[in-house]
């Protein structure tokens, strides 16, 4: 049997006497020598001089297919010459490529730089406005074409947006404050006595939004544990390397609700809060830890700027306790938080994989909370 039997060939035929082998009916005439504007330019120059057969002539020149250019060259006349022939849309663009620019850095300093948002209807209503604002009339529509080109042109697209919380403005002098203090600290206590501390909350179900589905279908419901359900780990490890063991919080309102917590008693120290999030009670608890670890020498402790971490009774708990208190500087807990960047982003990052393998071995997993542990 021939292997290749089954593979579909070009088969010629005559057409006109002439010998066509079937392929491609779409010819690509992006290189073209000049841009279609200048082609038909020229023609308008061979009617003007009362050249018969014009269009044959510039076929033949450009090797452009004669139909094509005739209908290319027609709709150009019919669109007032403003438009190349090819391109849709290119007919509604009726700002001037200044005044699209300012529509462009508008829409770049105020909305994509501030992080707020914007889809296409607020471009089209923005696109409305500023035409009424420039030329007092409402005949620009700003159709959907428009919209297409107009991101096209200008190089922008739409994406998926992701939540962000509003955070006071990074101030550079306070962060060339915090690493001058640091390393000056840095020199005068020993590495054991150097702590940071940074609680972050870990769901026990990764919601994975990109998921795999049928074209045009309305929506990809996944079957999963609540997205909700979670505890806040709080992590302490000192310059020299010595990592404390992970202190869990569960949401609860009496200690019954940590018996949802089996086995690695020996690995972690468990709390329970109302919120599920850390309170004075459990920094203080810390403290005592870290007074401990240091036989109530001077130390001090790296941590962010909860609000829980600044009130006036952690702070004198901490006086109380030798425990100087170093805070990062607001916004660059993604920079200079050494437990924020080194080992909470990567571990989390490892468990999301964790997590996918365990959906490929069994379709039916669920986590749980002593999985997420």
């Amino acid at each position: 049997m021939n292997t290749y039997a089954c593979i579909p060939r070009k088969v010629p035929h005559r057409r006109k006497d002439k010998l066509v082998v079937n392929g491609n009916n779409y010819k690509n005439y992006s290189k073209l020598e000049k841009k279609w504007p200048d082609i038909y330019i020229e023609i308008e120059k061979l009617k003007d001089d009362r050249v018969n057969n014009f269009i044959d002539i510039i076929s033949k020149k450009y090797k452009i297919n004669k139909e094509t250019l005739r209908k290319r060259y027609k709709k150009w006349i019919r669109l007032n010459k403003t438009c190349d022939g090819d391109k849709r849309g290119q007919q509604n663009k009726k700002f001037t490529d200044s005044e699209e620019k300012d529509l462009y850095e508008c829409i770049v300093n105020v909305f994509i730089n501030g992080k707020l948002y914007f889809d296409d209807e607020c471009l089209k209503y923005i696109a409305l406005a500023k035409w009424k604002e420039i030329y007092n009339t409402e005949d620009f529509k700003a159709s959907n074409g428009w919209i297409y080109y107009f991101k096209y042109r200008w190089k922008l697209s739409t994406q998926r947006s992701k939540n962000t919380k509003v955070s006071d403005k990074i101030n550079d002098e306070d962060v060339k404050n915090y690493v001058s203090l640091c390393v000056n600290l840095f020199k005068e206590y020993r590495n054991s006595n150097i702590f940071n501390m940074d609680e972050t909350h870990w769901k026990i179900t990764n919601k994975n939004i990109n998921v795999i589905g049928i074209i045009g279908s309305e929506n990809r419901p996944v079957i999963c544990s609540n997205p909700k359900e979670g505890f806040t780990s709080i992590f302490i490890i000192s310059l020299d390397g010595n990592m404390s063991k992970p202190v869990i919080i569960l949401k609860g309102k009496t200690a019954r609700c940590l018996k949802k917590i089996k086995g690695n008693s020996d690995k972690i120290r468990k709390k329970f809060s109302n919120s599920g999030w850390v309170t004075e009670e459990i920094i203080k608890s810390i403290f005592d830890d870290i007074n401990v670890a240091v036989n109530n020498e001077k130390s001090i402790l790296i941590l962010d700027k909860y609000p829980v971490h600044t009130t006036d009774n952690v702070k004198g708990y901490a006086e109380s306790k030798n425990i100087s208190l170093i805070y990062v500087p607001t916004g660059r807990t993604g920079q200079n938080q050494p437990l924020d960047v080194g080992v909470n982003g990567p571990l989390k990052m490892a468990v999301q994989k964790i997590e996918k393998h365990g959906y490929i071995n069994d379709p039916f997993y669920k986590p749980n909370i002593n999985d997420s542990i």
